[in-house]
């Protein structure tokens, strides 16, 4: 299946705000400390349900939430960016990571193109997610400025897909880069236990 994704053009700086990085095959993991200059801002969109949806705001896992976000400034990387995403998604939901306390969001942030452009960009996303994450519980997110959607929440744009665990907060905990793995999975899971047992406990 030929993934859609729409062409956004942007610059970026590199944000020095990772505290920590481990390389995992493929995979980079992340852990930040959670602190209020790392959150994502507020912004209004629609599932792929068309319901009404405030990201981060909604998010109803509890204690946390895992975000499969694509983000890309070319064509091919966003491309790519969905296939590794749903392959993270696949291994980690027979991995058991999803529940209750763990729910998995995906979204597709760019910048806003013109208004008769994001009904077709946001059916041929549609159309590649469905049948394969819940439809409620993924969307298209148009922002003005994804330089600094993403730098306000710690995230380098460089091409990779990226999954992070977000608490109910709209905090950034952790995030992964790259590729999906059996060492990469181990070492999430690892880390999402660390949030979700100490919640349980």
């Amino acid at each position: 299946m030929r993934l859609a994704y729409s062409t956004v053009y942007i610059q970026w700086r590199l944000p020095f705000v990772l505290l920590c990085v481990f390389f995992l095959n493929g995979a980079m993991l992340s852990p930040v400390f959670a602190q209020d200059s790392l959150k994502f801002e507020t912004v209004k969109t629609k599932t792929f349900e068309k319901e009404k949806f405030l990201f981060p705001d909604d998010m109803r896992g509890n204690p946390v939430n895992i975000v499969f976000l694509a983000m890309s400034n070319t064509r091919e990387s966003g491309e790519a960016q969905q296939l590794a995403l749903l392959e993270w998604n696949a291994e980690l939901e027979q991995a058991g990571a999803f529940s209750d306390q763990a729910m998995p969001y995906h979204f597709i942030v760019m910048e806003s193109p013109p208004f008769f452009v994001k009904g077709m960009i946001t059916r041929a996303m549609r159309d590649v997610y469905e049948g394969q994450v819940p439809l409620n519980q993924s969307a298209v997110i148009y922002v003005d400025d994804l330089v600094k959607f993403a730098s306000a929440a710690g995230i380098e744009v460089d091409g990779q897909a990226t999954v992070v665990i977000v608490s109910n907060e709209g905090a950034v905990l952790v995030q992964v880069k790259g590729d999906v793995s059996e060492v990469a999975v181990s070492d999430f899971l690892e880390s999402l236990n660390q949030y979700v047992n100490s919640e349980a406990s």
